[in-house]
Parts: C-alpha cells; structure tokens; sequence
C-alpha cells in the first residue's frame, strides 16, 4: 500500500495473505459491511492510520479465511472439517506512531 485506500462493501470479502502493512502517512479505510479474511499466520500491520467504519447492523468484520460464517466458503472445505481456531492468523498489529478508529 502506497496511499490512501478503501475497501468499499463489495459482498466478497477481502482476502489478506502473508503481511499486509498500511506505512507511515497512508490511511486505509474500511467500509461498513466489509469482511476481511486472513490466511495462515498473516498481519495486518499498521504504522499509518487504520480507520474502521463499522455501524450497528453493519458490521466490519476481520476473521479467518476459514471462517465460513461470514463471506462464505473461501476454501470449498466444510467448517466442521477446517473450523476457524483464534491462531490461524497473527492479528492486526498497531506500530508507535500509528493509529487505529473505529467509526459507528
């Protein structure tokens, strides 16, 4: 990421692999109603701004790609047989000097 962005609602969720940082000086805005899945031991990292516009009904949510209760089955594998557990991914990590808002 190079500047400012937003993910807007699309109705299919965002997918983050591996690291993902927002630098120093860059915004990334999420929209209410987005789902942001992320793979195996991947991170959010956020050294700029992270604003979060989530509203009641509306919900952002930030989840497991396995997760199939919200934005579908991503992995075509059933949840019964690859449940979503608290350590498939790392988290969103907010660096010194960066920042995190949460709108709604």
């Amino acid at each position: 990421l190079v500047e400012n962005w937003r993910l807007v609602q699309t109705g299919t969720p965002y997918v983050i692999r591996g690291e993902f940082t927002v630098p120093a000086g860059v915004e990334l805005r999420v929209a209410a109603g987005s789902v942001v899945k992320f793979g195996w031991a991947s991170t959010l990292t956020v050294a700029g701004s992270l604003v979060v516009e989530g509203e009641a009904g509306n919900e952002v949510v930030f989840t497991s790609y396995w997760d199939d209760s919200v934005g579908g089955d991503l992995d075509g594998v059933a949840q019964e047989l690859r449940p979503p557990t608290a350590s498939d991914w790392s988290g969103i990590l907010v660096h010194s000097g960066g920042t995190l808002e949460s709108t709604g």
